[in-house]
């Protein structure tokens, strides 16, 4: 190989390199401060459209943006952009139902409070994100605009156990700090 060829493959590899190492980067992290309800046992149980046990198979990055009309003028729109809420569309695929109408093997969206916008990754201290792959005891409730919400952002979270039981995400905001599947089906 000659010389200005050894030259070009090391220039490509260490550009390579650079640009790895640049998009690898974490992103500037800002936290959220939510004001969500707190919930005892029987109203998180009472609220609920359904309690269901399910695994996250998707998740996409959104902005929950203020009400535009159509044909609004630029800047009202960037303006609205400005002022979006980042957050995150969660689609979850039911693997227990406990309450509530849908189907073993359904998938419907949460919204969650959180997510990527203008390069920074913005994160609720109360409504972690439901991570991809993982299984969750959720408490959720129809009627969120863009399909459901977990009560209480944390209130109605919980990690699923490989042994039937149900750790609450953040037990300082959950009326439970742990449940069995038993005890789950004893409330509903």
């Amino acid at each position: 190989m000659s010389k200005l060829k050894e030259l070009a493959v090391a220039l490509t590899l260490a550009i390579a390199g650079v640009f790895a190492a640049a998009c690898s980067a974490p992103l500037p992290v800002e936290e959220l401060h939510g004001d969500y309800l707190a919930y005892d046992e029987e109203t998180l149980v009472a609220d609920a459209t359904l309690i269901v046990e399910a695994t996250v198979v998707d998740t996409e990055g959104t902005l929950l943006m203020p009400p535009v009309e159509k044909g609004a003028p630029k800047e009202v729109i960037e303006r609205a952009r400005a002022d979006a809420i980042p957050a995150t569309f969660v689609t979850v695929r039911v693997d227990v139902v406990h309450k509530g109408d849908v189907n073993v093997g359904a998938k419907f969206v949460i919204t969650q409070t959180g997510g990527v916008k203008d390069g920074v990754m913005y994160r609720s201290d109360m409504e972690p994100l439901l991570v991809k792959k993982e299984s969750y005891l959720l408490f959720v409730r129809a009627g969120i605009p863009d399909g459901f919400g977990i009560l209480g952002g944390s209130a109605g979270m919980f990690r699923a156990g490989g042994d039937g039981t149900f750790d609450a995400v953040k037990p300082d905001s959950a009326p439970f700090s742990r449940l069995t599947r038993a005890e789950v089906e004893g409330l509903v």
